[in-house]
């Protein structure tokens, strides 16, 4: 996902890349759950994952959603970059 990020293109994800992004989002208890509910990102990824197509996002988008998992501890930021990681406990069973 980051380096399709980072090449400035709009990033699309496929349905396993969905399927992650939803699955993360089942980590978060209600109420974090509820603030990201309504970000764009996780509209488009809801209704990719309904119609089982890819789904498109903007970079912002995007970027929205990873830093929202951040801020909840649900994935790590690493070195000044943009990149993200999937703390052990949650990668290998997502």
């Amino acid at each position: 996902m980051n380096h399709r990020n980072h090449t400035g293109r709009t990033p699309g994800l496929n349905r396993h890349d969905v399927q992650h992004l939803l699955a993360l989002h089942g980590f978060l208890n209600r109420e974090v759950a509820l603030t990201l509910n309504d970000l764009p990102a996780m509209h488009k990824l809801r209704r990719a994952h309904d119609e089982r197509v890819s789904a498109n996002l903007d970079r912002a988008e995007l970027l929205d959603l990873l830093e929202g998992f951040v801020r909840n501890g649900l994935i790590k930021r690493v070195g000044q970059d943009r990149y993200y990681c999937i703390s052990s406990k949650r990668g290998a069973g997502s």
